[in-house]
């Protein structure tokens, strides 16, 4: 299906993209909307680069889309410029939170940084030496709930959290100090 075919316009219609309306609410001068534009959208590249998000000018862009769909949509903008203000804190936070995402390890209860055999043998000789000091209610949690197994992780945890009489809110904030521990732990470790 092509987004040409009829039946595809039908079940998802997408407002019209009219580049004029955003330059008239710009200003009634479509020469100094044009620059105000123009400037625009060197500030909010400015304003990314600033707060360091990847790829600044495709964020002003997609900045300016997401505006110029909410004006098709019939919103109304009383001033254009505050309004990509709060558009782009917007885009800022979904920046930061994709990055957060992929800084945060996929699995496991303290993640390596091992990059040579030594460092990674010494590195899992802190983790079981800390495991071993841990008292055994504590490294069960903690086993338990990061369990390596991707099919099984969930189901152990509800049981978990239903054995100790907790919510799984409870339980995920316990097993979270569990592991800033169990990290802190392992930093402080000899090598």
């Amino acid at each position: 299906m092509k987004l040409s075919d009829p039946v595809y316009s039908r079940a998802f219609p997408q407002p019209p993209q009219d580049p004029d309306r955003l330059l008239t609410l710009l200003h009634a001068d479509r020469q100094k909307a044009s620059s105000r534009l123009s400037l625009l959208e060197t500030r909010l590249f400015k304003l990314f680069q600033w707060e360091r998000v990847a790829d600044p000018a495709s964020r002003v862009q997609d900045l300016l889309g997401r505006l110029r769909t909410q004006l098709a949509e019939g919103r109304e903008i009383l001033n254009p410029e505050i309004h990509c203000l709060d558009l782009a804190r917007d885009i800022v936070k979904e920046a930061e939170q994709a990055a957060a995402a992929r800084r945060r390890p996929r699995s496991g209860i303290v993640s390596g940084p091992a990059q040579t055999t030594d460092s990674r043998e010494d590195w899992t000789e802190a983790v079981h030496r800390c495991l071993r000091e841990m008292p055994p209610p504590s490294r069960d949690i903690l086993l338990r709930y990061y369990h390596p197994e991707p099919r099984t992780r969930e189901e152990n945890r509800r049981q978990l959290a239903r054995s100790l009489g907790l919510s799984p809110e409870e339980l995920r904030e316990q097993a979270s100090e569990l592991r800033e521990r169990m990290e802190d732990c392992v930093r402080k470790s000899p090598r």
